[in-house]
């Protein structure tokens, strides 16, 4: 549990968070302390957030896999056992395994779908949090220039480069989009831009 101190932002911290987002939370608010002309420190706290998102992503990815394959197990094994009913001349329950096992199938076939939409879903989120990473980075070089107008020139810069950033498209994020959705996408900003 974190330990509130009256020097820092303890009325943002949520002590009811699982363990793992209450240090990612503790990190965003020791990144706000943080002097940005200590680029070792900015890295360091940056870095140590990326390792954390991975551990979280990799246990919930573990997770979904396991349970995904556990349903999977055990829908052969209804079919399995369906086919041995089958060769013993017991129709009724072989359709009735075969049943069970065909919608445990499914289930396990949903399980690794919604699986590799959150992974994808993951990585746009990575992606993101890395563009956050290099701006953070970036002001924190800016401010150790040594001269006034090379500081100015360089967030003057900065800001030009994140005003004209492209935004980030689904498909950029590893999310794909139907046609259908991407063509009404497409006649909406066109009419827009008239």
């Amino acid at each position: 549990m974190i330990s509130p101190n009256p020097n820092s932002h303890a009325a943002d911290i949520n002590f009811d968070l699982p363990p793992l987002l209450a240090d990612i939370q503790t990190s965003c608010i020791k990144m706000a302390e943080v002097d940005p002309k200590e680029t070792q420190k900015v890295a360091a706290l940056l870095m140590g957030m990326s390792l954390k998102y991975y551990a979280v992503v990799q246990k919930q990815a573990e997770q979904s896999f396991r349970w995904a394959l556990l349903a999977a197990a055990i829908g052969a094994g209804f079919f399995g056992y369906s086919c041995w009913l089958a060769m013993n001349a017991r129709v009724a329950g072989a359709m009735l395994s075969l049943i069970a096992g065909t919608l445990v199938q499914v289930i396990s076939g949903i399980n690794f779908y919604l699986y590799s939409k959150t992974a994808r879903q993951f990585a746009g989120f990575h992606i993101c949090l890395e563009r956050i990473n290099r701006y953070l980075l970036a002001n924190s070089y800016c401010e150790n220039l040594t001269t006034d107008n090379a500081r100015d020139a360089c967030r003057q810069r900065m800001i030009e480069v994140m005003a004209t950033a492209p935004m980030l498209t689904l498909e950029q994020v590893g999310i794909s989009v139907s046609p259908s959705a991407s063509h009404h996408e497409h006649a909406a900003s066109a009419s827009a831009g008239r």
